[in-house]
């Protein structure tokens, strides 16, 4: 109880900071024309058993704790002419949390964060109800969730670990980094809806992954690899039927406060051919998601002050090698401290002969690869609200495994634009190395890249992969939009 205490403590400062706030800013140009300028800001407290979150340390039970914007988002949307509109938005994550700090400057910061960055930049122009056009960088229509706003979320926030496809790198984000461009991408939207917007479609061309590398090894066992060198194009889409009323929109509501009854069932596809990189033989290959959701949004009483939300995910993604002939799945490629340079991890029992052009297929497998499933339930009453959440990812490897439950409050005091929620959460992850976890060391075979194509045998222990104990987790969250 006593760690609980800053949170309670925290709700009650909140409470008074953030009165109901006023709309976003808008601006009338003319008779077609005008803009609305918004801010987005969400701030959190969280406590983490086993200390600070994500912790390499499982040993001891403290508490450890931090605080920070989640979110500092600044948007800029608005109409042009008829039809045609824009959506800009600017992204700020994670500030003060974990020590990231907005600053570039040696010594200022021990983990500094990029201060600001564009989010989202699209145009959009809409023919008529059947069909429209969206370009620029945008959110990547794979999955209900996958284009949900960050201002209505049900939940504290997204299940991160659902949405595996393909993540857009280069010198343009980041150097490789996921960070600012996770689940969007660069290119061309055609949506629309038939019959009433009953059956309604999103399916676009995108610039995926285009002429990365991957390196493998290291030191004088170092080889790079090409990725998607031939720069083939992102081909993703959604159809889904809406039974009641129509869920629409560039993005979607996580929740609709009485606004609307909705029920929708949908699937998505993401595919690029050599978008993923396949570890277990050294090669290019085909990136390749597919995701199914149902939506449930159903109000109901005098004034709709009730409320009932379900939601129900699954995806399953193809980036390489993963499960084996048995359906048992394998080890991941790991370095191997105080081993060969560039030795790669991989049972003994399982090799036999040295391969000319890498290592045996299926046996090292993509973290990448596997399922995924997430559900959520609400009720709300006026502006009261409570859920409960499960999310899983079951990886092809040994060492990406994650799941999570979850139960919240939250008190929706200007609607899903502005309120503030408290989580309680246990979550399990897998880890691969024996600092993490004390896992276990054996003898195996290795085999150190010497080239681009060539492999020798080598030996170096082997670290099981195991998983954490449940983490309890307490999350406070205030969030504002005006």
């Amino acid at each position: 109880m006593k760690a609980l205490k800053p949170v309670v403590a925290a709700v009650a400062m909140a409470a008074m900071l953030w009165a109901p706030c006023a709309d976003a800013v808008t601006v009338t140009l003319g008779e077609k024309s005008s803009f609305t300028l918004g801010l987005l800001t969400q701030y959190q407290f969280n406590l983490y058993e086993h200390g600070a979150n994500n912790a390499t340390v499982y040993g001891d039970r403290a508490v450890g704790w931090e605080t920070g914007f989640r979110r500092i988002r600044i948007i800029l949307a608005g109409e042009i002419y008829t039809g045609l509109s824009f959506f800009f938005e600017t992204d700020s994550p994670n500030i003060g949390v974990a020590g990231n700090l907005p600053v570039t400057q040696s010594g200022l910061a021990s983990n500094p964060v990029t201060p600001i960055f564009v989010q989202d930049a699209m145009l959009m122009y809409k023919v008529a109800d059947e069909f429209g056009v969206d370009l620029g960088l945008m959110l990547l229509p794979f999955s209900r969730m996958g284009v949900t706003s960050a201002v209505s979320l049900l939940t504290m926030d997204y299940h991160t670990f659902f949405i595996k496809h393909a993540t857009v790198k280069g010198n343009l984000y980041g150097g490789g980094t996921e960070g600012p461009v996770i689940w969007r991408d660069v290119g061309v939207l055609f949506r629309g809806g038939f019959l009433k917007q009953h059956i309604q479609y999103r399916a676009g061309i995108f610039a995926g992954v285009r002429s990365n590398t991957v390196t493998v090894g290291t030191g004088t066992g170092a080889a790079t690899f090409a990725v998607n060198p031939q720069n083939y194009p992102r081909f993703s889409g959604t159809l889904k039927f809406n039974l009641w009323d129509a869920d629409e929109g560039p993005i979607v509501q996580g929740i609709y406060m009485g606004k609307k009854k909705v029920l929708t069932a949908g699937v998505s596809a993401d595919y690029q051919q050599k978008g993923a990189w396949d570890a277990s033989r050294n090669v290019n290959t085909d990136s390749l998601g597919i995701a199914a959701d149902i939506f449930f949004d159903h109000p109901f009483g005098i004034d709709n002050q009730h409320e009932v939300i379900a939601s129900f995910n699954f995806a399953a993604y193809n980036q390489g090698a993963g499960f084996d002939a048995d359906g048992k799945r394998v080890p991941v490629r790991v370095a191997l401290p105080g081993g060969p340079p560039g030795s790669i991890a991989l049972p003994y029992r399982e090799l036999s002969t040295s391969p000319a052009d890498g290592l045996p297929a299926a046996l090292v497998a993509n973290p990448n690869t596997g399922y995924a499933l997430f559900f959520d339930v609400a009720y709300r009453y006026k502006k009261l609200l409570g859920y409960i959440s499960y999310e899983k990812f079951i990886s092809a490897t040994l060492v990406n495994d994650y799941q999570a439950v979850r139960g919240g409050i939250g008190w929706y005091f200007a609607g899903h634009r502005s309120n503030l929620k408290l989580e309680l959460a246990g979550v399990q992850a897998q880890r691969g190395t024996a600092t993490d976890l004390g896992a276990t060391s054996k003898d195996f075979t290795a085999w150190v890249p010497t080239s681009a194509t060539t492999f020798v045998q080598g030996t170096a222990p082997y670290t099981d992969a195991q998983s954490t104990p449940f983490q309890f987790q307490a999350k406070f969250q205030a969030q504002v939009f005006f």
